[in-house]
């Protein structure tokens, strides 16, 4: 999943690599709820995931109710109004919005940066403490039957989830 999303990231065409981000925002508005619910005083806000040594990120978008969030692929190093830029490698932001990973350890291990509104990151971070988010198991329930199947037997081909 990694390697397939760098690829995105650098080199594909942002129509082409767009709609798999659409569904994943989709996705994790239907299968996670309560991230958002406990997201619902940063209604409005965006953060920006810009994975290190890539030129694309991403745009969380915090849309009001009763929109969806929306997750966005941009270039990056064009401004653009965030509440907070959060950078690291893209496995370590992935494992963050999972919440995999404990988010201070990052930040004073300096495997992750942020700037903006510290209690809006603290605010992301409590948000998805616990919700047991797994954004290829979100991406492939997203997926129309027969493209589920082909992604299952090629996630078992590669041995690994990551």
């Amino acid at each position: 999943m990694i390697a397939a999303l760098e690829l995105g990231l650098r080199a594909a065409p942002v129509a082409l690599v767009q709609p798999v981000f659409d569904a994943l925002a989709a996705m994790m508005a239907r299968r996670h709820p309560g991230v958002f619910e406990r997201m619902a005083p940063w209604a409005g806000a965006s953060f920006l995931f810009a994975p290190v040594g890539l030129p694309r990120g991403f745009l969380l978008q915090l849309l009001l109710p009763p929109k969806p969030p929306r997750l966005r692929v941009v270039e990056l190093g064009r401004e653009r109004a965030v509440v907070a830029v959060l950078s690291g490698t893209l496995p370590m932001l992935l494992d963050l919005l999972e919440g995999r990973i404990d988010g201070d350890a990052a930040f004073f291990d300096r495997q992750l940066r942020f700037e903006g509104d510290t209690s809006a990151v603290l605010a992301l971070r409590n948000a998805t403490d616990g919700e047991e988010i797994d954004l290829l198991d979100d991406l492939v329930a997203s997926l129309p039957p027969p493209v589920r199947h082909l992604a299952t037997l090629a996630e078992a081909a590669a041995g690994s989830r990551r």
